[in-house]
């Protein structure tokens, strides 16, 4: 049994490098992923390796509201909920769009959590912030830094540990990423 059995995960930014590699540990943990970026041919690409029962892709630009709609109706249509939602790639504008258009979904599993996957601390703040706003609706939020030497396998780790319900009680966390021992 994998780590992330059964769960519905939304990635932005994850047609190629960190998202990429979150997502392909996501779908090897047993979830099933939505993959959404804005680089069409890397993200269908992806997805396709992955395979069609457990992955797609969609084009999604995160400044665009309607995308945000867009990804809002896939997920209603085939999971009914999304239970995490991975960010590599949205600043704090995209984040208020992606809310607005998810939260609703991020609520239904009861205990849904959402991982922002930064370059830099900068993005603490918002986390925090993020985090208080969602506690109440049982949506976790967490944010995980990777450092320029760091090695991919611990940053796919601390996403999956994040999203699983192994972490239930973490939320408003700032996780820095070390390198692979």
């Amino acid at each position: 049994m994998g780590h992330l059995d059964g769960k519905a995960i939304l990635l932005i930014g994850a047609a190629a490098g960190d998202g990429e590699a979150i997502a392909r540990g996501c779908v090897a943990e047993g979830a099933e992923v939505l993959i959404a970026d804005v680089r069409d041919a890397a993200g269908t690409r992806v997805a396709s390796e992955l395979g069609k029962h457990v992955a797609a892709y969609l084009h999604l630009d995160a400044a665009q509201p309607s995308d945000w709609e867009l990804a809002a109706a896939y997920c209603a249509s085939q999971w009914g909920r999304l239970d995490g939602l991975v960010n590599c790639a949205i600043g704090k504008p995209g984040v208020q769009l992606a809310l607005d258009a998810l939260v609703d979904l991020l609520e239904a599993p009861g205990a849904a959590s959402v991982v922002n996957v930064a370059p830099s601390e900068d993005a603490g703040e918002l986390t925090r912030i993020v985090a208080a706003e969602l506690a109440p609706r049982a949506i976790r939020v967490n944010a995980v830094f990777p450092h320029e030497d760091e090695g991919e396998r611990g940053l796919i780790a601390t996403t999956i540990y994040l999203l699983s319900d192994a972490a239930a009680g973490r939320t408003g966390e700032e996780i820095a990423v070390t390198p692979d021992a």
